[in-house]
């Protein structure tokens, strides 16, 4: 039997050959030549619809032979919702008629495709990268329930591709972020033509630039809070969280204290979400955010407490602020004894402390003339204040128990005598 028919299964082999001895000689060889031609013909079926198959792949990838690509940035970094190097590329799909998103390897083999960008993508922007300057991302949001599609872009590469096709104009002496500035106003508009648009809320040359990023936490992720114009959004890492405005009930703030806070969202279904370790330098940024947006504010109290606070620190007078201070950071104020700096005393520098404290609780000028006994009693009391407030100043600044020495100098008329 042919090498074509041994191409077949045991079972079936088996059964034609028992069916071809059962056929004179001169019959044999016609079936076998018959069984040849069926697979013969079944082969070229099958090759004919791997064909079409990839044909079909290949209208659509990110092929310049093909001429149906409109714009194409290659080795572009993805980041979600995988993470490889990939070519990114919107293509003209010829078979129906609308314009896809591929990304492809460089083989070009499909990793990834948005078809008809008009209708599948939600929105699409270009946002910074925290303490990266060299780069940017590109986010395309499609499809609700699925995570974004994010570039990392390499501004460099992506002005030195664009610049060599003369698709930008560029001047020697422009920073490289006006140079990067051409490079996303060119992609935006390649975006119109193919149906979807990019925002870019972080423009340089934009007069009205009310977008800010900060970063915070949510529980133990680390990540980058973007304040945009019709929504928040924490990321860049899966999963990235999108929030409408529209969407957010209330806010409030908490968990304030001397270098931090905590911006917690409550939401249409009443969940919250909490923003946590956010620098106290952005709170003014984010409560102006917040008002613009015209999101209620439920943590007045909270946040007239922090005020008072700031300003008792800025006074000097900061009982009040070390309180919540050491509830919050379980911060130990210990009283220490206070010194009083004297050579002879030197040896005996506990006693000295010991017998210091005592005079300060026991301080009634019994050793001065009676007539100036009011006056003795409201200095050491200031005297005794003032102390408090620098031992407080320097807990809020060190956070640890300190001791706080009197300076060497010579008292002006205290009245009182210390042994």
């Amino acid at each position: 039997m042919s090498n074509k028919v041994m191409q077949l299964s045991n079972e079936l082999q088996s059964q034609i050959e028992k069916f071809k001895l059962d056929l004179p000689d001169f019959k044999q060889i016609s079936f076998e030549k018959i069984v040849e031609n069926i697979i013969k013909e079944s082969n070229i079926d099958n090759e004919d619809a791997h064909k079409s198959k990839k044909q079909k792949i290949d209208d659509i990838c990110f092929d310049s032979k093909s001429k149906t690509t409109i714009f194409q940035l290659p080795n572009c970094s993805v980041i979600c919702p995988i993470r490889k190097k990939l070519n990114f590329a919107i293509s003209f799909d010829l078979q129906n008629k609308y314009n896809n998103i591929i990304l492809s390897n460089k083989e070009d083999e499909v990793q990834m495709q948005i078809k008809n960008t008009k209708k599948s993508i939600t929105f699409a922007m270009f946002l910074p990268v925290i303490e990266r300057d060299n780069l940017s991302y590109l986010l395309i949001k499609y499809d609700d329930e699925k995570d974004p599609l994010v570039l990392s872009l390499n501004k460099i590469e992506v002005i030195k591709h664009l610049s060599t096709l003369k698709k930008i104009s560029i001047e020697e002496n422009q920073t490289v972020d006006e140079k990067f500035q051409s490079c996303t106003d060119y992609i935006r508009k390649q975006a119109i033509l193919t149906g979807f648009k990019i925002s870019d809320p972080f423009n340089i040359n934009s007069e009205i630039n009310q977008s800010f990023l900060v970063s915070s936490y949510i529980k133990s992720k680390e990540g980058t809070l973007y304040f945009l114009p019709e929504q928040l959004l924490f990321g860049i890492k899966k999963p990235i969280l999108i929030l409408p405005i529209s969407k957010i009930k209330s806010i409030n703030y908490s968990t304030i204290t001397r270098l931090t806070f905590s911006l917690t969202l409550i939401l249409e279904d009443d969940s919250k979400i909490e923003f946590s370790m956010i620098d106290q330098q952005e709170y003014d940024k984010i409560n102006n955010y917040i008002l613009s947006k015209h999101v209620n504010d439920k943590s007045l109290s909270d946040e007239l407490k922090a005020k008072v606070n700031a300003k008792q620190e800025a006074k000097g007078d900061l009982s009040a602020a070390l309180k919540e201070e050491g509830e919050k950071e379980n911060v130990v104020v210990k009283e220490e004894p206070m010194a009083i700096e004297k050579d002879e005393e030197e040896d005996s520098e506990d006693s000295g402390d010991d017998d210091y404290e005592a005079d300060i609780e026991n301080l009634d000028g019994s050793e001065a003339s009676s007539d100036d006994d009011d006056d003795k009693e409201e200095e050491v009391k200031e005297k005794k204040e003032q102390f408090e407030v620098e031992k407080i100043q320097e807990i809020i600044e060190e956070q640890s128990p300190i001791n706080i020495e009197v300076p060497k100098e010579e008292e002006e008329d205290s009245g009182v005598d210390y042994d």
